[in-house]
């Protein structure tokens, strides 16, 4: 996990809301996000939020600062799983980095 410069960044001990445009209907599925380690332990959930109706497939993710103050990790690797007429779908072609940030002000 090297490439930061296209990960989700998440700043520690803060509230983090991230957008989301999958460009598809997904107002009738069940969607979840967890961030994970590269091993598979799980770092975080994100509580989603449709930003509408669903159709237009536009999401926001968020996490509350209770769950990004104790992050212990630097890095993590999420996805988005899509329950759609009970079949499990992944939404990317590949897991998204997720880099965890320490913030200044207390």
């Amino acid at each position: 996990m090297s490439n930061t410069e296209n990960a989700v960044i998440v700043y520690k001990g803060r509230t983090n809301i991230v957008s989301v445009s999958l460009g598809m209907n997904v107002s009738g599925d069940t969607l979840t996000s967890e961030v994970r380690t590269a091993s598979g332990e799980l770092i975080m959930t994100w509580a989603l939020e449709f930003d509408g109706d669903g159709t237009d497939g536009e999401l926001v993710l968020i996490a509350d600062n209770s769950i990004t103050g104790p992050v212990a990790y630097a890095t993590g690797l999420m996805d988005i799983k899509r329950l759609s007429g009970g079949e499990p779908l992944s939404v990317f072609d590949a897991p998204i980095e997720v880099e965890f940030r320490e913030v200044v002000t207390q």
